[in-house]
This record gives C-alpha cells, sequence and structure tokens, in this order.
C-alpha cells in the first residue's frame, strides 16, 4: 500500500509529550529513546520515503558503545562489540593505535547512513513511536505550557499538532533552528533548551563525525527530557543538555576544519624565480 494511503488512513495524533522533527538516524534514535522512557512521541518527516543518498558509512567511538547499549548492533547485523581499531586514518594519516592496548576507545561500526536509518525507524516503530512522513513542518508557537507545531501533510492538509516539546533534527536548513533562533556556525548548533531544542543536524550533512556527534546528542538529551515530561527532573537538568554538549559540537568543527584543511591540494608548483623575494642588502631599522 503506498505510504501516503496508509497514514491517511490511521488517525492523525493532536498531542504528544514531544514533537521530533526529522526522520533521519539523529531524529529516529531520539524517538526510541523516548519510548524507552514512556513518552509520547510523534516524529514529522517532510520526506514521504526514506533518504537514499550516500551519506555516513560509519560510526566511532562512543556512539557504537550507546548502539550497543539499546541492543541495535544485533539488529544490524552485527555480532557482539567490535574489536578496537589498531589503526586510525585522519586526513589520510594512519595514526597508529596499538600502544592505547587495552584503554583504546576506537571502536570502529561500519553501517552505510540507510541502514542505519532503516533500522532505527523499525525500532521506533516496534517501540510505539508515531512516525509521520510525507508531515511538513511550517511554523510553531511556544508558550509557557508548551509548543503549538504547524503541519502541512502529504495530502496538502494543514493540521496542528500540540506538544510539551519541541525537538529539531532536521538538519541545517532547520525551521526549528531558524524560528527558535538557535545559532548555526559552521556545522554545529547552539543547544537551546526551552520548549524547542536543536540536535546537531546529521540529517542533511553527510560527514561521519556529524552522526556521531548527533546519535551522543540524542542519548544526552533523552533521558534528560524524559525527567522533564514525567515530572521527576529539576527544572536545572535540561539546560545541562547545551553546556555538555555544545563543546563537544565544537570540537566536531575544529577537528573536520583541520582534515579539510590538511586534505586540501597544495601548489601545483613551486613558486618561480621571478615570483620569489629578493634578499635585499637594505640595513633593518634599529628597534
Amino acid at each position: 500500500m503506498d505510504r501516503r494511503v496508509l497514514q491517511e488512513a490511521n488517525p492523525a495524533p493532536a498531542s504528544a509529550n514531544v514533537v521530533v522533527v526529522g526522520a533521519g538516524p539523529t531524529g529516529l534514535f531520539l524517538a526510541c529513546e523516548l519510548r524507552l522512557a514512556g513518552v509520547n512521541v510523534v516524529v514529522l518527516e517532510r520526506s514521504l520515503e526514506p533518504d537514499r543518498t550516500d551519506k555516513a558509512h560509519g560510526t566511532i567511538g562512543l556512539s557504537v558503545r550507546v548502539l550497543d547499549n539499546r541492543g541495535l548492533l544485533e539488529r544490524l547485523g552485527r555480532q557482539g562489540l567490535p574489536e578496537a581499531a589498531p589503526v586510525f586514518f585522519y586526513a589520510g594519516m594512519p595514526l597508529s593505535l596499538a600502544l592505547l592496548g587495552a584503554d583504546n576507545p576506537v571502536t570502529l561500526l561500519q553501517v552505510n547512513h540507510r541502514e542505519l536509518e532503516h533500522v532505527l525507524e523499525a525500532r521506533a516503530a516496534e517501540l510505539g513511536a508515531d512516525v509521520r512522513r510525507g508531515w511538513n513542518v511550517t511554523g510553531f508557537s511556544q508558550s509557557e505550557g508548551g509548543v503549538d507545531v504547524v503541519v502541512r501533510t502529504a495530502g496538502e492538509e494543514d493540521r496542528s499538532v500540540t506538544a510539551l516539546y519541541l525537538v529539531g533534527c532536521d538538519g541545517g536548513s532547520s525551521i526549528v533552528r531558524r524560528q527558535a533562533g538557535i545559532g548555526f556556525p559552521g556545522s554545529t548548533d547552539e543547544h537551546t533548551v526551552d520548549r524547542s531544542a536543536m540536535i546537531a543536524p546529521s540529517e542533511h550533512v553527510s560527514h561521519g563525525p556529524t552522526l556521531n556527534a548527533a546519535i551522543n546528542d540524542a542519548a544526552n538529551l533523552g533521558w534528560k527530557l524524559a525527567g522533564a515530561v514525567k515530572g521527576w527532573a529539576p527544572d536545572t537538568l535540561l539546560g545541562t543538555y547545551e553546556s555538555e554538549r555544545h563543546p563537544v559540537g565544537e570540537r566536531v568543527l575544529m577537528l573536520t576544519q583541520a582534515e579539510s584543511a590538511l586534505m586540501a591540494p597544495g601548489p601545483t608548483s613551486p613558486p618561480s624565480a621571478a615570483s620569489s623575494p629578493k634578499c635585499s642588502a637594505t640595513p633593518a631599522p634599529s628597534q
């Protein structure tokens, strides 16, 4: 059955504890985290079909352990935690990690963006998340008690979904980011949380390190958001999402820029003698 027909046949959600915008790996992983904590969540995705473009090809380090802790490695066809990598390539240069021994934290999981998204969408649906494809968020308004999200469905119908919190996982062009006034310096976001939050925009940025950071962002935010919804978290807990994760985003940006600079082509030929600065016999002025 056509996905649009199937969705329109199901009752449309009028409210949820949390609305997540963006059904890429990060938004879907966050939905799984929220459902595991008993939080009602709706995921809104403007595209009718999953993204088939070739993006990140794996995750590394802590994000691999996060996926393992949620039993997702087995769903990806892996048995047990992958072994630590003996070598890691940065800017095309091999870095030997053998000297780290048992303390080596660099665990690599080779998985395509498309495969990871497929597994996470199936898991989110299994846990009871309501994933709505072809639902394009056109705006939202915040109040002290929640967020009213305005959506245009695949059937060109305007609807609204009310939530306690709204989370943008919809990439660099995110409407959540723009309307909430959340910054986008380079390829990482200001992680501000009031009634709306933004996760590093891996959904439409095809870079492995950004996906790693975003999965860990979702793991950090999920339980804190659940605590706020359920009422057991102190008022200050959500604020720690920004203080803990924004520095990580800054480091990802710095490392990405450094890697790009190291891999950039140098001059095609050495400077000619005519263009080289000539030595001068003029005495330098006294200091």
